[in-house]
């Protein structure tokens, strides 16, 4: 376990090294730093970001074609999904959804079945985001 005294001193030397650091560079009022907030303010590392919902059954699977087409190794999948037990349960009842881009058009998505089996109507639904970089 790391003691406080430790966490302590690190806190420390580095506070010393920022300030040492910061003060050798030029104020944060120096006129000489206006000529780079034109250029970086109109950057951004994002390509497209395309978005959508669907529902899903426990066991159930599907695919959703994107509008426009991304690379895959350039893009990343964001899922939130929520499912539930719309009944009287002796159990947590939920199910969860797995979503993978599978080409530059085609998102798979695949539900388990719920960890409690006494029904079979836990549904839910998911949101899902694919962001492409540049």
């Amino acid at each position: 376990m790391i003691s406080l005294a430790f966490l302590q001193s690190i806190k420390k030397h580095l506070e010393r090294y920022l300030d040492a650091s910061v003060s050798s560079r030029l104020a944060s009022n120096d006129p000489r730093l206006n000529y780079l907030d034109a250029p970086i303010s109109g950057i951004s590392p994002i390509k497209s970001i395309q978005r959508g919902t669907f529902t899903f059954s426990p066991g159930s699977s599907g695919t959703i074609t994107l509008n426009t087409p991304v690379d895959p190794q350039k893009a990343v999948v964001l899922v939130s999904c929520k499912a539930g037990y719309s009944g009287r349960a002796w159990g947590t009842l939920t199910a969860n959804c797995e979503v993978h881009l599978t080409d530059a058009t085609t998102l798979s998505w695949s539900a388990s079945r719920p960890v409690y089996i006494n029904s079979n109507n836990v549904s839910g639904t998911c949101a899902w985001q694919v962001v492409e970089f540049k």
